[in-house]
């Protein structure tokens, strides 16, 4: 059986990865007096992650978020969460390739922004994907400041050299759901090191200080997820662990709808130009067949588009 293993690129490789495919970039900020590094991609396609150097064993999963902090003692490494995709979107997470693994863990896909908290020159700091200053930072440290248990869990697994990262919901950052009060949900926690996913479930420090977590479901076969996709409603969907380790996501089609994510877009250009600059097309290309004829005239208006923009970059 084949287990889920994970590549985190060093500074040096991030850099290099970079250097080599314009998908992705560096953001350099100040944050408290400190250099600080934050890797992200542009508009992207499956092989931009399974390989972005040409004949190197350097993949860039990792590189959603992944934050270097320059300080005098050294470089220190933070992660997110690894690139992750939906159940029949790219090579690897076809339903026919991973039905024979076994679902170990369900839990509800939270719908708000990602957010994790980091040590600056002493001071710990909220970031979303690529930002310390916005009106999610500045409210994720409010909620923090508020609840000192939940404080004190940050710091504990700083500490431990693990990565909490949250879901920020709140009835003032709605993007289809509606929740009633501003919270932290704590989403996966990580070995900084190695990228191991804990389970939060029985995590001590979690049992420990009373952090609440995204919502755990009774976990069900494969095909079960792929059912309640068409009928389940108030949902945005599951993130879903594999027996082997593998994490995927399913989105039901009430949320997919609401959010104007429809399979019946892939045949007006405007429409995939739109989702395809939100970063929202995957969703849509999920609901349609791998050999739907609408997925390969949306893919090649996708291609299309982003080697026209990096060509405008490179004018720019």
């Amino acid at each position: 059986m084949k287990t889920q293993t994970f590549f985190i690129p060093s500074y040096d490789e991030a850099k290099a990865i970079c250097q080599a495919n314009d998908t992705f970039y560096e953001k350099i900020i100040e944050v408290n007096g400190v250099k600080v590094s934050v890797f992200n991609y542009r508009l992207s396609q499956f092989k931009d992650f399974s390989q972005p150097i040409e004949g190197s064993h350097i993949t860039a999963y990792e590189m959603r978020g992944l934050t270097f902090v320059h300080e005098e003692s050294g470089i220190k490494r933070y992660i997110q969460l690894h690139k992750f995709f939906n159940l029949n979107q790219v090579p690897g997470y076809q339903f026919h390739e991973v039905e024979g693994y076994d679902v170990v863990r369900t839990q509800d896909k939270c719908d708000g922004s990602m957010i994790r908290f980091i040590m600056v020159n002493g001071q710990l700091v909220a970031k979303t994907k690529m930002d310390f200053s916005n009106d999610q930072c500045q409210m994720a440290m409010e909620v923090l400041n508020r609840n000192p248990k939940l404080k004190e869990f940050v710091l504990k697994t700083l500490t431990n050299n693990e990565a909490a990262i949250f879901e920020l919901v709140s009835p003032l950052n709605c993007i289809v759901l509606k929740y009633a009060k501003t919270e932290l949900v704590l989403l996966q926690i990580r070995d900084e090191d190695s990228g191991e996913y804990k389970d939060i479930f029985s995590h001590e420090g979690v049992k420990k200080y009373g952090v609440k977590c995204s919502k755990k479901e009774e976990v069900a076969k494969l095909q079960s997820y792929v059912d309640r996709q068409a009928t389940d409603e108030n949902i945005e969907g599951w993130v879903l662990t594999l027996s082997n380790g593998q994490m995927m996501k399913v989105k039901t089609k009430w949320y997919c709808e609401l959010h104007g994510l429809l399979s019946e877009n892939l045949v007006r250009e405007n429409k995939i130009l739109e989702m395809i600059l939100n970063d929202t097309m995957d969703d849509a290309m999920v609901q349609v067949e791998s050999t739907d004829i609408r997925r390969k005239y949306a893919e090649d208006i996708q291609k299309a588009l982003i080697v026209y923009l990096d060509a405008k970059l490179h004018e720019v």
